[in-house]
């Protein structure tokens, strides 16, 4: 394997001196892993232990321009009426879009990237995932490259930037620049469809507000060994009015070899549009006068500002055989990060965990971990949410690389203003990889839980089921396989409250190093939808792509006919296109 030196980014000087290391994993009943330096289980820090690579002369780092058009077309279709699987189809004209992305290298140490028209569009839509249960909002993970790469730096102890939040925009520019100790990265984006979550103790709310203009800056000092200090600056205005703003500033400081602290304290500012449409729900007409912070505001959107705040401090110790976690957080009722992505506020908890890993030379584990999780977490005021303590035990096997974990956790809560007080759960979970054509698991989840979801909540019963096997019958098909089931009842009663499952499957077939072909179907009990993802792709580099590909959304619709008792399943939308971008070296 060679790496060309013009393809990495270094300081331009004489003679480099690297930090460098590299290891080698042998899948095997016991996975053994290989590594050119050496490591201590005690230290905390991996990087910090890497080899010393001297001698390095006369090499330069990369420079230049990279320019990448993208050309995006595409086909829709999808029924006159979404709610009336009798009504037409409408199929409209062909469509395209040319978008233009360019990086620059001003020196080696500063990078500069903009974006206009992007298509920030998946090529793979999201693995649905189960919400029946819950008032709170979803994340999905960042597949975009784009915001992918120097999301390390972005990262932090609360999630105050959550590129999704930056769903449409129609230009985005990035600069990054590390020097020495210090990394610095800046993101500005004009956004055409933004998307808002509203926070609140016991739920929130996901809303579309329109045009915005997002602005984030982060700085990041390394110093010691294993010691940082950060802050964070991100500022997000809505064209049709409303503001969001966060300052933080976090830390974490290497004690010693074994202990570590680290903080973050963020101060938030919201000022909301006055615009009720955009927060008034027919599901929920009450929503819009609904209050939070000792009825101090309104949840619906008339003007009103206010600031928030949120702190983390944390004392960790690790080592090879002990670690342990103690840590507080606080959330004020009014905290909101527009960039962020955080569905709960009004909170303050104390958290406790510890585990003992034992590791063996022979017999039938590996390792066993017994695990202890203590946590009391209250609303500002310090009234009772949640108090919980959690057993877990988790242990590698030395066969086929198989894992279990297994855990039993019992808590009290409240909700709706009502105390709860039998909740419990029994998790257990088994990983397995026999051999390499196939590896499988599954989690088996049973618990007395609270139905959040009722109005007002009751006490339930839950059981989860979750299996998945991967597939490689050949060399170059790769299938993937899933299956998620969940089920409610009420307690007392035995209602049924929710029932349903998810399925989804994935084929993967390299044709050849450049050519791949790529089939999603996915199934979503709890809705009745059913989507097929067929995809193409031509790579004659990891940026210059070509992808032809369609999406199939299908649904299906109950209580038809003079009875209500027909059912009918029918194409709700569809949609082809064709993306094509190369990658241009100056």
């Amino acid at each position: 394997m060679a790496i060309p030196f013009s393809s990495l980014r270094f300081p331009n000087k004489p003679e480099q001196v690297w930090k460098m290391d590299f290891w080698r994993n042998h899948p095997r009943d016991v996975r053994g892993q290989y590594s050119w330096a050496a490591y201590d289980r005690d230290e905390s820090c991996w990087p910090c232990q890497w080899g010393t690579v001297t001698g390095i002369r006369d090499v330069q780092p990369g420079k230049g321009i990279e320019i990448m058009p993208t050309f995006v077309g595409y086909q829709s279709g999808a029924l006159v009426d979404s709610d009336d699987p009798f009504s037409a189809f409408d199929n409209e004209d062909p469509d395209g879009e040319l978008s233009l992305n360019g990086k620059y290298a001003i020196t080696s140490d500063v990078m500069a990237e903009a974006s206009f028209n992007p298509d920030f569009s998946q090529v793979e839509a999201d693995a649905a995932q189960v919400d029946v249960n819950t008032n709170f909002a979803l994340s999905f993970p960042e597949r975009r490259p784009y915001f992918q790469e120097g999301a390390d730096l972005f990262r932090t102890i609360f999630n105050a930037v959550y590129t999704r939040s930056i769903n449409d925009p129609d230009f985005t520019a990035k600069v990054t620049a590390r020097k020495d100790r210090t990394s610095v990265a800046y993101l500005v984006a004009h956004d055409e469809n933004s998307p808002i979550i509203l926070p609140f103790a016991e739920s929130s709310e996901i809303l579309l507000g329109g045009k915005s203009t997002s602005n984030i800056l982060r700085a990041r000092r390394t110093f010691g060994e294993n010691s940082h200090a950060g802050l964070l600056i991100t500022d997000r205005r809505f064209e049709d009015g409303g503001v969001g703003s966060v300052l933080s500033l976090d830390g974490g400081i290497a004690l010693s070899q074994k202990y570590r602290v680290d903080w973050q304290v963020i101060g938030t500012y919201a000022a909301e549009p006055e615009d009720s449409v955009l927060t008034f729900d027919e599901d929920d007409p009450d929503f819009h006068n609904s209050t939070f912070d000792d009825g101090k505001y309104t949840a619906g959107f008339n003007g009103e500002s206010f600031w928030g705040n949120a702190y983390y401090f944390g004392v960790t110790r690790n080592t090879r055989d002990w670690y342990v976690d103690l840590g507080y957080l606080e959330r004020s009722p009014t905290y909101r990060t527009a960039n962020g992505f955080q569905p709960m506020n009004d909170q303050r908890s104390i958290t406790l965990y510890t585990e003992y890993m034992l590791r063996f030379d022979e017999g039938l584990f590996q390792w066993v971990c017994p695990s202890l999780r203590l946590r009391s977490r209250g609303d500002h005021d310090w009234g009772k949410r949640e108090r919980i303590a959690e057993l877990g035990f988790e242990a590698k096997f030395r066969q086929a690389q198989t894992s279990t974990h297994s855990l039993y956790a019992r808590s009290s809560e409240r909700w709706g203003g009502i105390d709860f007080d039998d909740v419990w759960m029994l998790h257990t979970c088994l990983h397995t990889y026999p051999s390499e054509a196939i590896s499988l698991g599954g989690a088996v989840n049973y618990s007395n839980t609270v139905a959040q979801s009722e109005d007002p909540p009751i006490m339930g019963k839950e059981t989860y089921y979750n299996a998945w096997v991967d597939l490689k019958p050949v060399d170059r098909l790769f299938i993937e396989n899933s299956f998620t089931y969940v089920k409610g009842d009420a307690l007392d009663t035995g209602e049924e409250l929710y029932e349903g499952y998810i399925l989804r499957s994935r084929w993967s077939l390299q044709v050849t190093k450049a050519l791949s072909l790529r089939l999603v179907g996915q199934y979503n009990n709890f809705n009745e939808s059913f989507d097929v993802d067929p995809l193409l792709t031509y790579r004659l580099s990891p940026f210059s792509v070509f992808y032809l590909g369609s999406t199939y959304d299908y649904c299906t619709f109950e209580d038809l006919g003079v009875n209500g008792t027909d059912k009918e399943t029918c194409l709700t939308s569809r949609q082809f296109f064709m993306k094509l971008q190369y990658l241009f070296q100056i």
